[in-house]
């Protein structure tokens, strides 16, 4: 989290404690099947941050219009939001942490990204975008945001006052490319993903060594690292209510012995100050080997009386 009095946002310095001590939330937004939720700490509350979404985004140019990518069908960029509402919902169903860096893979124009910097629950908010039309308008968007926030902080403000925020930024990438490795909760945008697309997505995802927590706008196939912690109600552009699926990710498995690459003698063995070339030590394992049947028996003689 950032303290605006101390640092600006995506400056490149690390995130300053905010040490003010004020607890805001608004307790708003569901989720199905999710455990009773503690209130979120040390976040600014919906309706505030709400306000700088809306004087960023107004009279902003949608991301509903045709974009394109490179290696990629129109039918895989097709466009829909979270709306303000959902918003709240999905971030009090996910219960963030200082701690936690958030992903937003299918950015779009970015509203997601800014609005989980600006609750200043989580150490950093990145979004992801393959669309280049898109990625351009939430540029544009965090430009504007720091625009705003060194302006409510040197000058008279406008908006409500955030006492902390995150870092955040929007990026130009292809979630099938692992370029988020440090990601600690991930939204993937996987609704319109054909099978391919979503699994070399998945595969990707699945790399990142510190990722807890997996929400989705449609299920994934089953794999044995997701584990199915609750539905989400967030509502979208594209429905009034959608069961958002939020997976628990089990950590990585390390190697066992069965996957291991098989152990190789050395040129030379040392054994008690004896040197062999493996050539002898192989001769004398061939030996030991050998059925005792095969092995020629010394001749008897007869004895004489």
């Amino acid at each position: 989290m950032i303290n605006p009095s101390s640092s600006a946002v995506g400056d490149g310095r690390p995130p300053q404690p905010d040490l003010s001590g004020k607890c805001q939330d608004d307790g708003e937004g569901e989720a199905a099947g999710e455990p009773n939720q503690q209130p979120q700490r040390n976040t600014n509350s919906h309706q505030n941050v709400l306000s700088y979404i809306k004087f960023i985004y107004n009279g902003f140019a949608t991301g509903f219009a045709t974009d394109h990518a490179p290696g990629l069908d129109v039918g895989n960029l097709q466009y829909g939001e979270v709306t303000n509402e959902g918003m709240e919902s999905l971030h009090s169903s996910l219960q963030l942490n200082d701690r936690d860096v958030f992903y937003d893979l299918g950015s779009g124009v970015g509203k997601l990204v800014l609005y989980f910097a600006l609750r200043g629950a989580v150490a950093r908010s990145v979004g992801i975008e393959v669309g280049e039309r898109r990625h351009a308008l939430a540029a544009e968007a965090c430009t504007r945001l720091r625009d705003q926030l060194d302006e409510e902080k040197d000058g008279e403000p406008s908006l409500p006052a955030l006492p902390h925020y995150s870092t955040f930024d929007v990026v130009l990438g292809d979630a099938r490319q692992n370029t988020y490795s440090d990601a600690t909760v991930i939204a993937l945008s996987n609704l319109c993903m054909d099978h391919r697309v979503q699994k070399r997505c998945l595969d990707s995802i699945l790399r990142c060594p510190m990722l807890k927590k997996l929400a989705c706008t449609a299920p994934l196939p089953p794999h044995k690292r997701l584990r199915l912690s609750h539905s989400a109600k967030v509502g979208c552009s594209w429905a009034k209510v959608v069961a958002w699926q939020v997976y628990e990710v089990l950590p990585m498995l390390t190697k066992t012995a069965s996957t291991m690459a098989p152990y190789r003698l050395p040129q030379t063995v040392k054994n008690q100050g004896f040197r062999a070339s493996t050539g002898a030590l192989q001769d004398k394992i061939d030996e030991e080997a050998t059925p005792l049947r095969t092995r020629r028996k010394p001749l008897l003689r007869p004895i004489q009386t």
